[in-house]
């Protein structure tokens, strides 16, 4: 509802999220707000992290899986576009994490390979998923799809990736600069972290 205060963990500080107008993965219930605080890791590694508050300035509409699913299942079967775009970001965001685990700028053909194999199984099997999961990268999927959330009047979407495996609702704020104001920042501290850790175990 307008008046609700909703945070975004960001590894630095001084970063205005109300002023931003692409998708913001941010938190709003307690038992998720805890749990970004204490289970991410370093961002970036700055060896810091910071948590914004950012304050809803109207009602936030978010629609259910059901109709999330439904606006994706269309745009999925009658935009040939956006399944090459989509394909193309996860391919990427694979490409990128493979680099990292193994350490290299550039990857051998058998790395590839088993990028391309992940893409395809997730576009099988469940392309919602990873078109949500691709948001991140905000590539033209993303500009599409979240375009068509925001010409339905949707403010925000649940981050159905994350949800279940790690948070019990996060969202991701489709345009904040139309939808939050800004509040305050605090540096996250060892201290503030053990508290978090207490907290969640008392939610249980």
């Amino acid at each position: 509802n307008k008046g609700s205060v909703i945070h975004r963990m960001s590894a630095y500080s001084d970063i205005d999220f109300s002023k931003v107008n692409t998708p913001t993965f941010a938190s709003y219930k307690e038992k998720d707000v805890l749990t970004y605080m204490t289970k991410l890791g370093d961002f970036n590694n700055t060896g810091k992290r910071y948590d914004v508050a950012l304050e809803a300035i109207k009602d936030i509409r978010m629609p259910s899986e059901d109709k999330a699913r439904k606006v994706f299942e269309e745009l999925w079967k009658t935009d040939k576009s956006y399944r090459k775009d989509l394909e193309q970001s996860l391919l990427d965001m694979y490409t990128d994490i493979l680099k990292r685990r193994i350490g290299e700028d550039e990857l051998s053909q058998d790395f590839k390979n088993l990028a391309a194999s992940k893409v395809r199984t997730i576009l099988r099997d469940d392309p919602f998923n990873g078109a949500i999961e691709a948001i991140a990268r905000q590539g033209n999927d993303s500009k599409t799809l979240i375009s068509r959330f925001v010409d339905l009047g949707y403010s925000a979407i649940e981050d159905y990736h994350d949800k279940g495996s790690f948070a019990d609702s996060p969202i991701i704020l489709l345009n904040p600069s139309s939808s939050v104001v800004k509040r305050g920042e605090d540096l996250v501290t060892e201290s503030m972290k053990r508290i978090a850790e207490v907290k969640l175990i008392d939610l249980i």
